[in-house]
């Protein structure tokens, strides 16, 4: 995991997502550790304050502020997964052109598979 979050973040290190994917992991950990570890509640605030910085604007976030911990973590998993998923399909389509180029440069050589 740690190998593809440093080739992520720096494929656009203005996707500021990566740093609450990090936060999310972070709490993660914690919690896997140790349930009343200290840094939990500290952990959980910097993911929320990094969740609404990221969704500021959406349709219906001033409603996420009010609920449980729970709730606004669901929200936050949400909304990263939807960032990763997006991000998922770029890189195919990168790679995809990547591939399109290299055959019409390359037409002569083995075309490698995707």
């Amino acid at each position: 995991m740690r190998q593809q979050f440093i080739i992520g973040s720096k494929y656009d290190e203005s996707m500021r997502e990566w740093e609450l994917i990090a936060a999310i992991n972070s709490l993660r950990n914690e919690l896997a550790h140790k349930l009343e570890s200290p840094e939990r509640e500290k952990k959980l605030r910097r993911v929320k304050e990094l969740y609404f910085r990221e969704a500021a604007g959406l349709e219906g976030i001033e409603n996420i502020k009010n609920e449980s911990d729970t709730t606004i973590l669901c929200c936050a998993c949400g909304h990263c997964g939807g960032f990763l998923a997006k991000f998922e399909a770029d890189s195919k389509a990168l790679r995809h052109m990547v591939h399109t180029m290299d055959r019409q440069i390359n037409p002569d050589l083995r075309a490698f598979e995707l």
